[in-house]
């Protein structure tokens, strides 16, 4: 089977058409049996290891996040966008870690913006406002 599969991914290397993703995993330490169970996990790792928003990119603020979107939706071909919550915690971030609380207040305004009845951003909002001195404002 090993032969099968080494020709198989040279061929599959050759004859790619362009942005073809392809990632292969020789488990040469590995159990036959086993690699139904840790196939697919290298699999899922390696199709949504870029999902995830890097703390640099909320450290950088909103545009950096969206381009970081932008991004991963022409790499993927598809629209992806932060989740409610991720926008979230991105703004709060800002406020659990000491860091710009105007970053994540344009954050949170821009998830408000985004999802109006999110009660939860509202709320991170207006704590970030009062320790920006601004409790007035929302």
């Amino acid at each position: 089977m090993r032969n099968g599969y080494m020709e198989l991914v040279g061929y599959i290397e050759s004859n790619a058409p362009e942005k073809f993703r392809f990632v292969s995993h020789h488990l040469e330490q590995k159990y036959h049996v086993s690699t139904g169970v840790i196939g697919p996990f290298y699999a899922l790792r390696s199709l949504y290891q870029k999902f995830p928003l890097p703390t640099g990119k909320i450290k950088q603020g909103l545009d950096s996040i969206k381009k970081h979107y932008e991004e991963l939706s022409a790499e993927v071909g598809i629209e992806i966008n932060a989740t409610q919550g991720m926008m979230f915690n991105a703004g709060m971030y800002h406020l659990w870690a000491d860091e710009d609380l105007n970053e994540g207040i344009d954050i949170l305004e821009y998830n408000i913006s985004q999802h109006p009845n999110s009660d939860s951003s509202h709320n991170g909002l207006a704590l970030l406002y009062q320790a920006n001195g601004e409790s007035k404002k929302h």
